[in-house]
C-alpha cells in the first residue's frame, strides 16, 4: 500500500491567522488552535482537542510556551520551551491513534515539525527544515545541520536516521531550496530537486528513487 505523500509546497495552510480580539477565558477548548490564538495572549492555556487526545499549549508570559498531550491513558509535558514566533505558535498538522505533529513557518526555507507520541514519558522530538513525513511508518525527511548530507530520513519514534548524500545539488546558499518535492513511497523516499546546472532562465532537473534502509 502507498504511503500518505506530503508535499510541503502546501505548507502555507499551516500559517496562523491574528486577531485583535482579546482573550478572557484563560482555559480554552478548541476546534482549531489558530482561531484563538492572537497576539498579546498571555499566561494562558490554550487546549486543542485531537480526536480522542489533547494538545495544551501552556503559555509562559506572552513569549514562550510548553506543550502537554495525551489522552486517557497518557500525559505528558514537553522538556523544552518553545517560543511564539511572528503572530502564531505550532498547529495541528496531522495525527494518528499513535503519535500527534504539530508544525510552522519559522522563516524563509524554514519550516519545522514537533512530533508527540501518544505514549507514556516519551519526549518530544522536534525537527527544523522537515520536507516531508509518513505517519504509518513513523519517518520524517528534512535538510540535517551536516553540509555532507542532502536529506536524512529518521524513524521519529526509535531515533534510527539515514543519510542521502548528493554532490549534484543547485548553488542556493540553502541546499533545501533546490528540493522542488519530496515525499514517501512503499518503502522508498522520492526526490525531485535542482543541479547544478540550474539558473534564474535554465531548469536542471533531478529526481532519484531511494530505498529506505534504517538499522
Amino acid at each position: 500500500m502507498e504511503a500518505k505523500i506530503i508535499f510541503i509546497s502546501s505548507f502555507m495552510l499551516l500559517l496562523i491567522a491574528c486577531t485583535n480580539k482579546a482573550e478572557e477565558n484563560n482555559n480554552v477548548a478548541l476546534e482549531g488552535i489558530q482561531k484563538h490564538w492572537q497576539l498579546g495572549t498571555k499566561d494562558t492555556t490554550l487546549v486543542e482537542k485531537v480526536g480522542n487526545s489533547f494538545v495544551k499549549y501552556h503559555l509562559q508570559g506572552d513569549s514562550i510556551y510548553r506543550l502537554e498531550w495525551g489522552n486517557e491513558k497518557v500525559n505528558n509535558t514537553s522538556k523544552d520551551t518553545f517560543k511564539v514566533l511572528g503572530c502564531g505558535i505550532l498547529s495541528l498538522i496531522d495525527n494518528d491513534e499513535n503519535t500527534i505533529i504539530l508544525g510552522q513557518n519559522c522563516g524563509i526555507s524554514c519550516i519545522y515539525y514537533v512530533i508527540l507520541p501518544l505514549t507514556p514519558k516519551s519526549k518530544e522530538r522536534t525537527y527544523l527544515f522537515a520536507k516531508a513525513y509518513n505517519l504509518e511508518k513513523n519517518l520524517v525527511a528534512y535538510i540535517p545541520d551536516e553540509d555532507d548530507f542532502f536529506v536524512r530520513v529518521e524513524n521519529f519514534i526509535t531515533g534510527q536516521y539515514m543519510n542521502i548524500k548528493e554532490e549534484n545539488v543547485c548553488m542556493a546558499y540553502f541546499k533545501g531550496d533546490c528540493i522542488d518535492s519530496i515525499y514517501f513511497s512503499d518503502e522508498n523516499i522520492i526526490i525531485k530537486w535542482q543541479g547544478k546546472e540550474w539558473s534564474n532562465d535554465k531548469s536542471d532537473p533531478k529526481e532519484k528513487k531511494i530505498k529506505i534502509k534504517l538499522d
